[in-house]
Order: structure tokens, then C-alpha cells, then sequence
């Protein structure tokens, strides 16, 4: 008609294919994020589940006198659990690359406290203050068997004693 002729098969191809892999390309990096942030918020819920089984066994090992003990076995899949002779708690600390909560965010679901940090750092704490731990332990993930004793009571304080075996 005016002298002008189509694209080259070669070119529409070659055109076809690279945007095809783009698009590809595009929601596998959109799925493999939405895949990260599920496995993350699966971890915090594994670790709300850990520390309230934890928090169980040391009222019941607490309330119960010296010599009680309590053996828990379980699971975990990511983060870091701390006892903590120093601060009579247990925390458990996870680095996350996403925004799974706000930054700054603090909240409490019963004795647990949650708190998110700027550069994206999920930590769960369990506080004691009628409580003296007196062992420091530090895991993180892998199958364990926790055991928590009542070692008696020392300055109005129900000493406790953690140890994984």
C-alpha cells in the first residue's frame, strides 16, 4: 500500500518471547515474596506457641514446689529463643526482610508480649518478677526436649532452672 512492509517474524519472536519471560519473571519475584511473608508469619505463630508452652510449664513447675519439673519437646523452624538469667525472661527474636507488622508495633496476648522494631525484627517476650531464673540457654532451630525444675525459693523468689537435653 505504501510501500512499508510488517515486522520480521524473527523480530514479533523474538518481541513474544522476552515478554513472555518478563512476565514470568515478574510473578514468580511477586509470588516468592508473598511465599517468604507466609513462612515468616508461620514462625511467629510457631514461637507464640513454644513460649506459651513454655509459660505453662513454669507457673505449673512453680506452683507445684521445689523438685517439680516439667520436660516439653518441640519444633522450631526459625528465629532465637533466650533464657535469661539477668532479666528473668525468655525471648525469642526473628529478623524478617518484610514488613510482616508495623514498625514500632507493640502489643500483649496474655503474658506475651510483642514488639516490632524499625528494621524489621520481631521479638516475643514472656517477663518474670516473682521468678528467679538462674541458667542462661540460647537456641535456635531444630527438634529439642527443654526440661524446667523448681529448684526451691530464695529471697521470696521461686528459683527455676532450664536446661535442654
Amino acid at each position: 500500500m505504501f510501500g512499508k512492509r510488517g515486522v520480521s517474524p524473527f523480530i514479533a519472536f523474538v518481541l513474544v518471547v522476552s515478554i513472555s519471560v518478563a512476565t514470568t519473571v515478574l510473578i514468580i519475584r511477586a509470588w516468592d515474596t508473598s511465599l517468604d511473608k507466609t513462612k515468616n508469619y508461620a514462625k511467629i505463630n510457631e514461637a507464640k506457641g513454644v513460649m506459651n508452652s513454655i509459660n505453662s510449664a513454669i507457673k505449673e513447675v512453680a506452683a507445684e514446689g521445689e523438685g517439680s519439673s516439667r520436660k516439653l519437646s518441640f519444633s522450631t523452624s526459625g528465629g532465637e529463643y533466650r533464657v535469661s538469667s539477668s532479666e528473668d525472661s525468655i525471648t525469642f527474636v526473628m529478623d524478617s526482610r518484610e514488613e510482616l507488622f508495623s514498625q514500632g508495633m507493640s502489643t500483649r496476648e496474655g503474658d506475651l508480649y510483642m514488639e516490632v522494631y524499625q528494621n524489621y525484627t520481631v521479638k516475643l517476650k514472656l517477663n518474670y518478677t516473682n521468678i528467679d531464673i538462674i541458667t542462661d540457654k540460647r537456641w535456635s532451630s531444630g527438634s529439642y526436649n527443654f526440661i524446667v525444675k523448681n529448684n526451691g525459693t530464695s529471697s521470696g523468689k521461686t528459683e527455676l532452672v532450664f536446661d535442654i537435653v
